[in-house]
């Protein structure tokens, strides 16, 4: 966020220049200082905000997504202290840490709102009537002249996550704020996880792998690599680096396998997904996790022919030892050269749900030591504790 964000959005600049005290911050567009009338006839003051988005690419605010205004403060009234039923909509709502609305109002203009001016002005006008009616010193005003605040917000994303803020869900992506999560293993599902947790505020996201990136990964990743990205004869994790750090700053790649020598590495992170083949390697690590109480998911796909059809499954266990001392290939069912891109999709997708889950993102059951998408019977069985 800079100032080139007022610079280039005349609806803000029309609302600085008019004197509201206007703050811009994490999403949010507010107006401070909004005068009203509460249940006691008193003149109070309060804060109108809204979420925005700007057009890709770009400082430009787009045009209001809806007429929904939300407000900090009593509930506006007229004159007499009765509620302006007008513009009711819905009661408290927590919208992020920082924007908690007392109230939210609708009030549906004939045509969409064009710009932010005409959103807030319009709500303001029907709040600070009531107030200004009542008031006998004149100097009950909405517009105090205080500069344009904006505020920079601690964020990992390199640009502006206005998904979260307009789907109202950013007191939910704080509970993910600020960790430190390591993918060990970016074949297939490692790549998808990745994908998945970039979006998410994150402080860091580690990438554990040596392996070049060579065209059968390009088959079975996010996305579409080009042929001089195969030609380059690069690391994995130094492609999915320069792919993932154009949205996400904190990506740290690590052109290594996770051993005796390392595995201390793991110290400080929050959260592991595990997404190796190795029997030996997955022991080692589910062990240590164990030992040190670091929350982690292990991930598996194992697909095979039978009838001129595949079948198989996907698995991610939870919180639990997985592996063996020795890397016993042929009897592990989840160890297969077959991959297919929708598996690796799903096999991440299942176990971003649960790391989510873990931190309670979403609701579910946290004794679900594991969990088998079994494709010929389209199924999903849960193992508990």
């Amino acid at each position: 966020m800079s100032q080139q964000l007022i610079n280039h959005n005349t609806d803000i600049h029309t609302l600085q220049n008019e004197g509201y005290e206007v703050e811009i911050k994490g999403g949010y567009i507010c107006i401070h200082h909004i005068p009203y009338v509460n249940f006691e006839k008193e003149i109070k003051y309060g804060t109108l905000f809204s979420p925005y988005q700007t057009v890709p690419g770009s400082d430009v605010i787009a045009k209001p997504s809806d007429h929904v205004m939300h407000f900090i403060g009593e509930k506006p009234c007229h004159t007499d202290g009765k509620p302006i039923l007008a513009i009711e909509y819905q009661n408290r709502q927590i919208l992020s840490k920082d924007f908690i609305a007392d109230f939210s109002f609708s009030n549906k203009p004939k045509n969409a709102f064009e710009n932010f001016y005409d959103k807030f002005t319009s709500y303001i006008r029907v709040i600070s009537y009531e107030a200004i009616s009542l008031d006998e010193t004149g100097t009950v005003t909405a517009k105090t002249f205080k500069p344009v605040i904006i505020t920079e917000s601690e964020t990992p994303f390199v640009y502006l996550d206005s998904n979260s803020s307009r789907a109202r869900i950013d007191f939910l992506n704080e509970k993910l704020t600020g960790m430190k999560i390591a993918i060990i293993g970016l074949g297939g599902t490692g790549s998808y996880i990745l994908d998945l947790v970039s979006k998410t505020p994150v402080s860091q996201i580690h990438l554990f792998d040596s392996d070049t990136f060579e065209s059968h990964n390009a088959f079975r990743f996010p996305g579409a690599a080009s042929v001089d990205d195969l030609t380059g004869r690069i690391q994995k994790v130094e492609y999915l680096s320069g792919i993932y750090s154009k949205m996400h700053r904190g990506i740290v790649p690590h052109c290594e396998i996770i051993s005796k020598l390392n595995i201390s590495e793991l110290d400080n992170m929050d959260f592991v997904f595990i997404c190796i083949d190795r029997n030996d390697a997955r022991n080692l690590i589910t062990k240590y996790l164990l030992s040190k109480e670091i929350p982690f998911i292990d991930a598996g796909l194992g697909v095979n022919i039978q009838n001129e059809k595949l079948v198989g499954a996907t698995r991610i266990s939870y919180n639990q030892q997985v592996g063996s001392e020795y890397n016993e290939v042929a009897e592990n069912q989840y160890n297969s050269n077959i991959q297919i891109a929708e598996l690796n999709m799903f096999n991440a997708t299942q176990a971003v749900i649960k790391w989510k889950q873990h931190y309670g993102f979403y609701n579910g059951q946290l004794n679900q030591a594991s969990s088998h998408f079994i494709i010929e019977k389209s199924k999903i069985f849960h193992d508990e504790n």
